[in-house]
Protein backbone atom coordinates (compact mmCIF):
# COMPACT_ATOMS: atom_id res chain seq x y z
CA UNK A 1 0.00 0.00 0.00
CA UNK A 2 1.70 2.94 -1.21
CA UNK A 3 1.57 6.08 1.57
CA UNK A 4 -1.12 8.48 1.61
CA UNK A 5 1.20 11.38 0.65
CA UNK A 6 1.93 9.63 -2.81
CA UNK A 7 -1.34 9.11 -3.39
CA UNK A 8 -3.00 10.21 -6.76
CA UNK A 9 -5.85 12.42 -7.14
CA UNK A 10 -8.18 10.01 -8.20
CA UNK A 11 -7.18 7.49 -5.54
CA UNK A 12 -7.63 9.87 -2.78
CA UNK A 13 -11.20 10.68 -3.65
CA UNK A 14 -12.32 7.06 -4.09
CA UNK A 15 -10.66 6.88 -0.62
CA UNK A 16 -12.39 9.74 0.86
CA UNK A 17 -15.40 7.99 -0.69
CA UNK A 18 -15.23 4.62 1.51
CA UNK A 19 -14.58 6.28 4.39
CA UNK A 20 -17.94 8.37 4.23
CA UNK A 21 -19.38 5.49 3.24
CA UNK A 22 -18.10 3.47 6.03
CA UNK A 23 -19.39 6.12 8.58
CA UNK A 24 -22.96 5.61 7.36
CA UNK A 25 -22.99 2.55 8.00
CA UNK A 26 -21.56 2.58 10.97
CA UNK A 27 -23.99 5.51 12.05
CA UNK A 28 -26.69 3.09 10.76
CA UNK A 29 -25.46 0.11 12.90
CA UNK A 30 -25.58 2.57 15.87
CA UNK A 31 -28.61 4.91 15.68
CA UNK A 32 -30.97 3.13 13.07
CA UNK A 33 -33.30 0.78 14.98
CA UNK A 34 -35.73 -2.07 14.71
CA UNK A 35 -39.29 -1.39 15.08
CA UNK A 36 -39.92 -3.20 18.18
CA UNK A 37 -37.40 -1.46 19.91
CA UNK A 38 -38.91 1.79 19.08
CA UNK A 39 -39.80 3.75 22.53
CA UNK A 40 -40.37 7.43 21.36
CA UNK A 41 -42.51 9.44 19.28
CA UNK A 42 -39.12 11.20 18.45
CA UNK A 43 -37.30 7.66 17.77
CA UNK A 44 -40.20 6.44 15.26
CA UNK A 45 -39.80 10.06 13.03
CA UNK A 46 -36.12 9.41 13.01
CA UNK A 47 -36.07 6.07 11.92
CA UNK A 48 -38.76 6.63 9.41
CA UNK A 49 -36.71 8.84 7.46
CA UNK A 50 -33.86 6.60 7.04
CA UNK A 51 -36.07 4.56 5.01
CA UNK A 52 -35.53 3.36 1.71
CA UNK A 53 -37.10 0.86 0.26
CA UNK A 54 -40.61 -0.45 -0.36
CA UNK A 55 -40.48 -3.36 1.42
CA UNK A 56 -38.55 -1.55 4.47
CA UNK A 57 -42.22 0.90 4.27
CA UNK A 58 -44.12 -1.94 3.78
CA UNK A 59 -42.39 -3.48 6.96
CA UNK A 60 -42.59 -0.66 9.04
CA UNK A 61 -46.51 0.47 7.83
CA UNK A 62 -47.74 -3.13 9.11
CA UNK A 63 -45.94 -2.75 12.50
CA UNK A 64 -47.07 1.14 12.77
CA UNK A 65 -50.97 -0.29 12.45
CA UNK A 66 -50.40 -2.49 15.65
CA UNK A 67 -48.24 -0.25 17.53
CA UNK A 68 -49.37 2.21 20.33
CA UNK A 69 -48.23 5.46 17.92
CA UNK A 70 -50.45 4.57 14.97
CA UNK A 71 -52.80 7.30 16.36
CA UNK A 72 -50.54 9.52 17.39
CA UNK A 73 -48.99 9.35 13.91
CA UNK A 74 -52.07 9.77 12.18
CA UNK A 75 -52.97 12.90 14.79
CA UNK A 76 -49.15 14.22 13.03
CA UNK A 77 -49.75 13.93 9.85
CA UNK A 78 -53.47 15.55 9.89
CA UNK A 79 -51.54 18.82 11.74
CA UNK A 80 -49.91 18.92 8.60
CA UNK A 81 -52.46 19.17 6.29
CA UNK A 82 -52.89 15.64 4.66
CA UNK A 83 -55.79 13.51 4.87
CA UNK A 84 -55.23 10.23 6.72
CA UNK A 85 -58.68 8.77 6.82
CA UNK A 86 -58.92 5.00 5.13
CA UNK A 87 -55.04 5.32 4.74
CA UNK A 88 -52.72 2.50 5.98
CA UNK A 89 -49.86 2.31 7.41
CA UNK A 90 -47.43 2.39 4.76
CA UNK A 91 -49.50 5.14 2.56
CA UNK A 92 -49.41 7.09 6.44
CA UNK A 93 -45.20 6.62 6.02
CA UNK A 94 -45.07 7.39 2.56
CA UNK A 95 -47.00 10.51 3.12
CA UNK A 96 -44.63 11.48 5.93
CA UNK A 97 -41.46 10.97 3.56
CA UNK A 98 -43.29 13.25 0.63
CA UNK A 99 -43.41 10.15 -1.38
CA UNK A 100 -47.09 9.32 -1.68
CA UNK A 101 -47.63 11.27 -5.31
CA UNK A 102 -43.94 11.09 -6.30
CA UNK A 103 -44.92 6.86 -5.70
CA UNK A 104 -48.22 7.00 -7.94
CA UNK A 105 -46.28 8.99 -11.24
CA UNK A 106 -45.15 7.48 -13.88
CA UNK A 107 -41.44 8.73 -15.38
CA UNK A 108 -42.63 8.08 -18.84
CA UNK A 109 -46.35 9.03 -18.69
CA UNK A 110 -48.90 7.41 -21.50
CA UNK A 111 -49.55 10.94 -23.76
CA UNK A 112 -53.30 11.32 -23.22
CA UNK A 113 -54.72 12.75 -26.55
CA UNK A 114 -57.92 13.93 -26.68
CA UNK A 115 -60.52 16.36 -28.10
CA UNK A 116 -62.24 19.21 -25.80
CA UNK A 117 -64.55 22.06 -25.98
CA UNK A 118 -62.40 25.07 -25.64
CA UNK A 119 -62.51 26.76 -22.09
CA UNK A 120 -62.28 30.23 -24.60
CA UNK A 121 -63.54 30.11 -27.13
CA UNK A 122 -66.18 27.31 -26.95
CA UNK A 123 -65.54 25.86 -30.19
CA UNK A 124 -64.83 21.97 -30.46
CA UNK A 125 -61.65 20.92 -30.86
CA UNK A 126 -60.32 17.41 -32.52
CA UNK A 127 -57.67 15.31 -30.98
CA UNK A 128 -53.94 16.23 -32.27
CA UNK A 129 -53.29 13.18 -34.09
CA UNK A 130 -50.03 13.10 -35.02
CA UNK A 131 -49.44 15.71 -31.88
CA UNK A 132 -51.02 15.97 -28.55
CA UNK A 133 -53.70 18.21 -28.64
CA UNK A 134 -52.09 20.42 -26.07
CA UNK A 135 -54.18 23.53 -27.08
CA UNK A 136 -57.27 24.74 -29.03
CA UNK A 137 -56.32 25.96 -32.85
CA UNK A 138 -58.36 28.56 -32.86
CA UNK A 139 -57.48 31.13 -30.28
CA UNK A 140 -54.27 29.26 -28.73
CA UNK A 141 -55.43 28.79 -25.13
CA UNK A 142 -54.54 25.98 -23.39
CA UNK A 143 -55.72 24.46 -19.82
CA UNK A 144 -52.92 23.83 -17.44
CA UNK A 145 -53.58 19.77 -17.35
CA UNK A 146 -50.78 18.89 -17.52
CA UNK A 147 -47.43 18.04 -15.19
CA UNK A 148 -45.40 16.60 -18.44
CA UNK A 149 -46.62 16.78 -21.32
CA UNK A 150 -49.53 15.10 -22.56
CA UNK A 151 -50.18 13.08 -18.97
CA UNK A 152 -53.19 15.46 -17.90
CA UNK A 153 -51.47 15.01 -14.30
CA UNK A 154 -51.93 18.81 -12.97
CA UNK A 155 -54.33 19.66 -10.47
CA UNK A 156 -54.08 23.65 -11.45
CA UNK A 157 -56.97 23.81 -14.23
CA UNK A 158 -55.93 27.05 -14.96
CA UNK A 159 -56.45 28.54 -18.58
CA UNK A 160 -52.90 28.70 -19.90
CA UNK A 161 -52.54 32.03 -22.13
CA UNK A 162 -50.70 32.74 -25.04
CA UNK A 163 -48.38 35.32 -24.72
CA UNK A 164 -46.00 35.09 -27.66
CA UNK A 165 -44.34 33.11 -30.21
CA UNK A 166 -41.13 32.11 -30.84
CA UNK A 167 -39.65 30.39 -33.65
CA UNK A 168 -36.36 28.35 -33.63
CA UNK A 169 -35.51 26.90 -36.74
CA UNK A 170 -38.31 24.98 -38.12
CA UNK A 171 -40.20 24.86 -35.36
CA UNK A 172 -42.67 27.61 -33.81
CA UNK A 173 -42.92 27.70 -29.94
CA UNK A 174 -46.14 29.28 -28.04
CA UNK A 175 -45.27 30.70 -24.86
CA UNK A 176 -47.90 30.26 -22.24
CA UNK A 177 -48.29 31.89 -18.21
CA UNK A 178 -51.36 30.37 -16.26
CA UNK A 179 -54.56 32.27 -15.01
CA UNK A 180 -54.75 30.59 -11.51
CA UNK A 181 -50.96 30.00 -10.66
CA UNK A 182 -47.49 31.00 -11.58
CA UNK A 183 -46.64 28.40 -14.08
CA UNK A 184 -45.43 29.71 -17.55
CA UNK A 185 -44.60 26.85 -20.12
CA UNK A 186 -44.09 26.61 -24.09
CA UNK A 187 -45.35 24.24 -26.34
CA UNK A 188 -44.75 23.52 -29.96
CA UNK A 189 -47.22 24.94 -32.76
CA UNK A 190 -49.52 22.49 -34.53
CA UNK A 191 -49.79 23.17 -38.27
CA UNK A 192 -53.46 23.96 -37.82
CA UNK A 193 -52.81 26.60 -35.34
CA UNK A 194 -54.39 30.23 -36.39
CA UNK A 195 -50.62 31.74 -35.14
CA UNK A 196 -51.70 34.64 -37.97
CA UNK A 197 -54.61 35.48 -36.40
CA UNK A 198 -53.05 35.50 -33.00
CA UNK A 199 -50.01 37.95 -34.13
CA UNK A 200 -52.37 40.23 -35.89
CA UNK A 201 -54.79 40.64 -32.88
CA UNK A 202 -50.78 41.46 -30.90
CA UNK A 203 -49.69 43.76 -33.58
CA UNK A 204 -53.34 45.84 -33.45
CA UNK A 205 -52.34 45.99 -29.39
CA UNK A 206 -55.68 44.53 -28.83
CA UNK A 207 -55.33 41.97 -25.50
CA UNK A 208 -55.72 38.41 -26.61
CA UNK A 209 -58.94 37.31 -24.75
Amino acid sequence: MRPLCALSRLDYQKLRRSARSFYKNCFFMVFMKQPSEITQFEELLFALEQLKSRGEIKRWGKWLEQSSFYELFKEHLSKQGFSVEGCAGKQLIRLYLNRAQKAQKRTNPVHVDEGFICAHCQKSVAPGGAQIRDHCPYCLYGRHLDRIPGDRDANCQGLMIPQYLESQGNTTWIHYSCSDCPHTFRVRAHQDDHLLEFVQKKNKGSQFK
